[in-house]
């Protein structure tokens, strides 16, 4: 599935690193095991606790009456119920029964429940549920996160530590997790403007027998969603569009009046708009290179919105892919042309030079996919309809896509900082946090970037993207005076998130 749909847990993760004792269900007793998460008696967690029953019965009667029950009949991005049926069945094979709630996020919507699902045998798998609105007892979408069994305890330093310190203890989590195939990709970690440890590990194509490498472009997922962000507030600051302009006064052809009246640019950076996402549109085709923001637009732009503008945060590519037509019709220019010029060209990426960074070797992704291997217990598979895709263009889509190298990243960042992308007051308006993402305030979406702020810790401040059976797991996070780019052949959610957040977590506490 392409998972970049649904947001809490990029947020959750994200948090996790420095607010550990807020993810971790209570003991049950002083000293004994966790208790059970509790299941909220919404739509969604209605569902949830009918597909663990149907989970725990190990029984193919069971799981058809789940499917029957609680999956809509049209559901999103090419699931039947057929589908779901037979990724179920082997889900209940895998895990023997036993699954129990470990831990429950919601996003203050009772149509949205994520679960992390825990087995007598010690396995994980995530689970997120989606609600039709329109028939709340059936999920448009039920989507699987495969869980690899947790490595070692982290080991970092306690306190403050030295450039030096921190650079070896990062050197050697890293090092200790690609040598247990637990990560793949190119790390970079950097203290103001100097790059401290940068390195290449695993294999970039397996069955080629090609190494990664520095130059090496890697899947970002939903990372350049940052790169938009800041796109959409240049044109702010010259006076050539304000936050406050309702999409219709920008693009008074978008197909659905309600969107044109109601949605502000606002709403589009904060995933407060309601537009829909792509990926659940009905006519979206996986593999199907969609090649400009319009062609990614005509997708979902005439549907009905989901949420009232400024309800609440819902994530929705969408609103970036809208948010880059924006771009392109107030600058006159193709947006990947924009792009080029106003941010990697500024900032010293390599990216300005599109058709030498084509060149440049690309990264296949290697995941569990869940509709094979739900428990994530079997070896990776290189992800063949991603093989090719993405790469710095004149054809991006506002909200992803882009293969970068893990030094473009920071250039990009250290631009930032540096205010060389935007004036001081504007970064600022940028990264400070506008809409809580959940019901936790202390992470919060700001225009592009996500926010964790926690009492006595730096902020974590930036994005991730890919996720489950993608084979793409990035993350790149302004933190005080660090900047960690974290670019994964492997999976976000299993693989690079476990490796990434103890990184995160102790260079907060720097």
């Amino acid at each position: 599935m392409m998972n970049t749909i649904l947001a809490i847990t990029v947020a959750a993760v994200l948090a996790a690193a420095s607010a550990q004792a807020q993810q971790q269900p209570a003991p049950s007793a002083p000293g004994g095991p966790p208790a059970p998460a509790q299941i909220p008696p919404t739509p969604a967690g209605t569902a949830a606790q009918a597909f663990m029953d149907a989970m725990n019965a190990n029984d193919s009667a069971a799981v058809h009456a789940f499917v029957q029950r609680h999956v809509s009949a049209t559901p999103m991005m090419e699931w039947t119920p057929a589908r779901y049926e037979a990724m179920f069945a082997r889900l209940a094979r895998q895990s023997g029964g036993g699954l129990q709630p470990g831990r429950v996020m919601d996003q203050g919507d009772p149509h949205y429940l994520g679960v992390i699902f825990q087995t007598r045998s010690g396995g994980r798998v995530g689970v997120e549920f989606v609600a039709d609105p329109a028939d709340p007892a059936r999920m448009k979408l039920i989507e699987l996160h495969p869980m690899a069994p947790r490595g070692p305890r982290p080991e970092f330093p306690e306190g403050k530590a030295d450039e030096a310190t921190v650079a070896a203890a990062v050197a050697r989590h890293v090092g200790a997790a690609a040598e247990a195939d637990r990560f793949s990709g190119v790390v970079l970690l950097a203290r103001g403007g100097r790059i401290v440890h940068h390195q290449a590990y695993g294999m970039a194509d397996r069955e080629a027998g090609r190494a990664n490498t520095l130059d090496t472009r890697i899947g970002t997922g939903s990372v350049p969603k940052m790169i938009t962000g800041v796109a959409v507030a240049q044109l702010v600051e010259q006076g050539r569009l304000k936050f406050t302009d309702t999409l219709g006064a920008v693009l008074p052809d978008y197909p659905n009046e309600d969107a044109r009246r109601h949605v502000t640019i606002h709403h589009l950076l904060t995933h407060t708009s309601g537009v829909r996402d792509p990926f659940a549109a009905p006519g979206y085709v996986r593999g199907t290179r969609y090649a400009t923001p319009r062609e990614w637009m005509a997708l979902f732009a005439d549907q009905p919105l989901e949420i009232r503008p400024g309800e609440r945060m819902q994530y929705s590519n969408g609103g970036y892919a809208v948010l880059a037509a924006v771009v392109e019709r107030v600058s006159g220019q193709p947006f990947g042309e924009y792009v080029r010029d106003h941010v990697f060209r500024p900032a010293g990426m390599a990216a300005a030079q599109m058709d030498a960074y084509r060149r440049l070797p690309w990264a296949r992704g290697y995941s569990r996919p869940p509709e094979l291997d739900p428990m994530g217990m079997e070896p990776r598979r290189g992800n063949e309809w991603m093989v090719g895709q993405g790469g710095p263009s004149t054809e991006l889509s506002g909200f992803g896509g882009m293969g970068l190298t893990a030094e473009d990243l920071f250039r990009f960042t250290r631009a930032l900082r540096e205010h060389r992308l935007l004036s001081p007051e504007m970064t600022e308006t940028v990264l400070t946090g506008k809409v809580p993402v959940g019901s936790d305030p202390a992470v919060q979406y700001a225009y592009g970037f996500y926010v964790a702020a926690f009492p006595g810790v730096h902020a974590e401040i930036g994005h991730s993207g890919g996720g489950s059976s993608s084979g793409i797991g990035a993350d790149v996070e302004m933190v005080g005076d660090w900047t960690l780019v974290v670019l994964g052949n492997y999976d976000l959610e299993q693989d690079i998130r476990p490796m990434a957040g103890p990184v995160l977590g102790f260079l907060a506490r720097q």
